[in-house]
């Protein structure tokens, strides 16, 4: 079984996953959604006349408000599901879902929280996915979750923007089975401090010619794991953080759920 927790935090099985959704990050801005949309034209479904109508309201209100196309592209998503608190992470988290929804080898078995207002319960639950809540202090002493961990067959935990050390009952629990993606070329930009936003800000700083994502296995240490897998982009002279931060994302979308099929393949 996979499963993953949501904090983020997720855990993968053979049959299984469940994610750990953290603490809402900001988000990017105009490059983010011209990212998510080149990913959306490449689907072969076609948009259904509810998705069509969403799209033409959305695009209205965002004249009326300025809105960004990152955020029209959002708010569009919110009108189809009546849920306004969507963040990157989370999108993130339900890509992960879907792309192993029709696998018959590997599936999403839960997502785990330490935040139950995050949008992306409600997401998951729709795609037949159980979700559930813990408190920090739940996390930090490790044994509410390792219970919760122990009606899942679980094989992997991935977190995707868990910004809290994971404890060292649940490293104990899961040697070597625990992985984390973060937004740079580890060894830089990495360390407590260094998530989301503030990553891409130091990037921009320090006059990056590329940057891009790692994925890693978790230790004791922030962001010291052995590194699995890192895909990189170029970061131009006018980019800002939030343009740097879309092209991560993108990153983050193409080839978090490849990798986390491919260590799993080797499992099975």
């Amino acid at each position: 079984m996979v499963w993953m927790m949501v904090g983020f935090c997720a855990v993968f099985a053979a049959t299984g996953i469940g994610f750990l959704l953290a603490e809402r990050l900001k988000l990017p801005s105009r490059a983010a959604s011209r990212a998510m949309h080149s990913m959306g034209r490449n689907r072969k479904d076609k948009p259904n006349p509810l998705t069509l109508l969403m799209r033409e309201l959305s695009g209205r209100l965002a004249g009326k408000l300025r809105l960004n196309d990152y955020r029209r592209a959002q708010l569009e998503a919110d009108l189809r599901t009546g849920d306004m608190t969507q963040t990157p992470e989370q999108f993130n988290a339900e890509n992960i879902v879907r792309y192993f929804s029709k696998s018959e080898t590997i599936k999403v078995a839960v997502v785990l929280s330490n935040n139950r207002n995050v949008g992306v319960h409600a997401r998951v639950n729709k795609l037949g996915v159980p979700s559930f809540v813990f408190s920090r202090e739940e996390f930090a002493d490790g044994a509410p979750v390792l219970a919760k961990l122990a009606e899942y067959d679980t094989d992997l935990i991935v977190l995707a923007g868990f910004m809290n050390k994971i404890s060292d009952p649940l490293l104990n629990a899961y040697p070597g089975k625990i992985i984390n993606i973060h937004p740079a070329l580890l060894p830089k930009y990495g360390g407590k401090g260094m998530y989301g936003i503030h990553v891409h800000k130091a990037v921009v700083a320090a006059g990056e010619r590329e940057t891009g994502i790692t994925i890693h296995y978790i230790d004791e240490h922030y962001d010291e794991g052995t590194v699995i897998f890192q895909a990189k982009c170029p970061v131009l002279p006018s980019d800002t953080p939030e343009e740097v931060a879309a092209k991560v994302h993108a990153l983050e979308y193409a080839h978090y759920p490849k990798v986390i099929e491919d260590l799993l393949a080797a499992r099975i």
